[in-house]
């Protein structure tokens, strides 16, 4: 919601000054959230999550908000998986493309 366009243009109502105290300040409090998972990928905490997945049919997982592209393969139940993680949008600005018959690829926007 924080990103919406109805939002942002509330937001950019304010003050400038007003705009930049809010935001340090929710800097701040996220910088003190899920300390654990800021010091490095959770790799086998993705891994549990997904094996169970793929023994279950999935083929592919798409994970979010850890803005560190990966393309992790996996194998559970004697299956074959893939999780892909999300980049970051603002420095890549591409988005992930899935295609019938196709692998999964990132595309420029």
């Amino acid at each position: 919601m924080s990103k919406s366009r109805p939002f942002l243009a509330a937001f950019n109502l304010l003050p400038a000054g007003r705009r930049r105290r809010i935001a340090h300040a929710l800097e701040e409090r996220l910088a003190r959230t899920n300390l654990d998972y800021k010091r490095g990928f959770p790799s086998e905490e993705c891994a549990a999550y997904a094996r169970p997945r793929i023994a279950a049919g999935a083929d592919l997982l798409v994970f979010g908000h850890f803005h560190a592209e990966r393309w992790i393969d996996l194998e559970a139940g004697g299956r074959r998986g893939t999780v892909i993680v999300l980049p970051a949008w603002q420095p890549g600005g591409r988005y992930l493309r899935l295609d019938p018959g196709a692998a999964p690829r990132f595309d420029p926007v």
